[in-house]
């Protein structure tokens, strides 16, 4: 699993950051961080995970977000005609990446709500930054509010839910014994604790 993000890192977001500059990237990188983080510890409290397959896919959501706002180009001429082709074909590439890592989420110790959580958080923030491709203003405008409207509801929801419902294990204040208890017996915790 963490050769797979490492080539996925390498291969498809460098080339993201190249097509999107790397601000953008990053915006879009971090916050889908943080959706797969808070999904994952929505939806099961009582683990500790690493989730940053999440932001690979929140790059994903992004270019899926990006696809669908810049569908309202026209296309006129033969360059802009090959541009709506490139982003059809990429669509289909993301698609399928999405789908791979989908099925990768069946494997135990994978964490499938934070693949959920920073493929929803990219769409959201795609929408926001890509919205400024919609003709005409008024759906330009929509759909940008559309973005923020779904990450403030994100946000405020699930910040409400993790503080009010949400009960962790007391168990996991104790991080060398959740590793004994769960991957080696022999583990030595070496956290100067």
């Amino acid at each position: 699993h963490l050769f797979c993000n490492v080539a996925v890192q390498l291969e498809t977001a460098a080339f993201f950051e190249r097509e999107w500059g790397s601000s953008r990237w990053l915006i879009i990188y971090i916050s889908s961080s943080f959706g797969s983080t808070i999904a994952a510890c929505i939806t099961n409290p009582d683990s500790i995970s690493v989730v940053s397959s999440g932001s690979v896919l929140g790059l994903f959501g992004a270019k899926l977000a990006e696809v669908v706002c810049r569908s309202c180009e026209k296309s006129e001429n033969k360059q802009q005609r090959i541009s709506k082709q490139v982003r059809m074909e990429q669509l289909s590439g993301v698609f399928c990446s999405v789908a791979i890592v989908g099925l990768f989420s069946f494997i135990p110790f994978i964490d499938w709500s934070a693949h959920a959580g920073g493929l929803g958080t990219g769409m959201l923030v795609g929408v926001i930054i890509f919205s400024s491709s919609v003709r005409p203003l008024a759906l330009r405008f929509s759909t940008f509010f559309l973005g923020i409207g779904g990450i403030m509801c994100s946000v405020y929801f699930s910040t409400m839910y993790m503080l009010y419902q949400l009960q962790p294990d007391e168990e996991l204040a104790d991080v060398c014994g959740y590793y004994q208890t769960y991957f080696w017996s022999d583990y030595t915790c070496s956290c100067g604790s």
